[in-house]
């Protein structure tokens, strides 16, 4: 298990509670450390104070959705760099697309199942790590 300094730091956004605390919950358990915001602008803030490893931001949300906040953290030289995996549960292959289009690494149907979510935060962790040049 992973000890609070070395883990890896997920910064959580998403409006809905139960679904923040439910994902938060399996990221913890997978021993990420959980930062939470319940909406995209301060999620934003957080991210630039915390300088997450990785974001998981919900896609559909009221007043700055997902697509805009990872649009705006893709033109911010603090947080370019950090990968975002996009939650949605709407299955919508368009979608899916515009949140690629908009800068999200993942696109992830939000489900009971976490594994697929994990799976996603292991492989932009990975990328991450990959000297700048080297990806396909």
């Amino acid at each position: 298990m992973r000890t609070e300094r070395s883990a890896p730091t997920v910064l959580l956004v998403d409006d809905d509670e139960m679904d923040r605390f439910l994902v938060g919950l399996a990221l913890a358990a997978a021993g990420y450390r959980v930062v939470e915001a319940p909406c995209a602008a301060t999620g934003l803030d957080l991210a630039r104070r915390e300088r997450p490893d990785v974001m998981v931001m919900d896609c559909v949300m009221p007043v700055i959705d997902g697509l805009d906040a990872c649009r705006t953290a893709r033109a911010d030289a603090v947080l370019r760099d950090v990968p975002i995996v996009m939650l949605t549960g709407l299955e919508d292959p368009r979608l899916a697309e515009r949140a690629r289009t908009a800068g999200a690494d993942r696109v992830i149907l939000k489900s009971t199942d976490t594994a697929p979510l994990l799976d996603a935060l292991s492989l932009a962790l990975r990328a991450k790590r990959v000297p700048a040049g080297l990806h396909a």
